[in-house]
């Protein structure tokens, strides 16, 4: 009976570190991906204000109708 109960805690043992162990890397993969997303938005932010120095008639971050890739930012 004794072996019995010991095996059951081992194993609820095991299988306490496995949780654990998967909430680790899962939570990892979020905060690469999260610095990931912060890098390329800080990319596209050091672009537009390089491009905006450039312009000096800038009145807004409008997009023309006319430019093709407008139909993907919407």
């Amino acid at each position: 009976m004794g072996e019995l109960i010991l095996r059951s805690q081992i194993l609820k043992e095991i299988s306490g570190r496995e949780e654990e162990r998967s909430s680790q890397i899962e939570e990892l993969e979020e905060s690469l991906i999260e610095g990931v997303q912060q890098k390329i938005l800080k990319g596209f932010q050091d672009e537009l204000a390089r491009l905006l120095k450039k312009r000096k008639d800038f009145e807004s971050f409008r997009i023309p109708d006319e430019y093709e890739c407008r139909k993907y930012i919407r």
